[in-house]
């Protein structure tokens, strides 16, 4: 069993996630991370927070948090799973 983490030793995967944040990229992200991230960011804007406070609040760039908004005001609605298709529609 030790072979199979053999070449993960110094990998720092939180580092790599901050980073990926840091730079707005979602790389790494599931789908279902993803969906609950907008869930989320539902939630707290039926609660009236700004996009400021959400990315403060959830960890996220602006970046990421006004994209997810953007989705959530084309599809009229809260449903996670059609904001998560608008925004990645392949």
């Amino acid at each position: 069993m030790g072979e199979l983490f053999e070449n993960f030793k110094g990998y720092d995967v939180p580092a790599v996630r901050r980073e990926a944040r840091a730079e707005g990229r979602a790389e790494g992200r599931t789908e279902g991370e993803t969906i609950r991230l907008i869930k989320l960011v539902c939630i707290k804007l039926e609660k009236g927070k700004t996009m400021e406070q959400m990315a403060d609040e959830l960890e996220e760039t602006m970046e990421t948090i006004a994209k997810i908004c953007s989705a959530i005001e084309k599809v009229g609605v809260h449903d996670a799973e059609a904001i998560f298709r608008i925004m990645n529609p392949e």
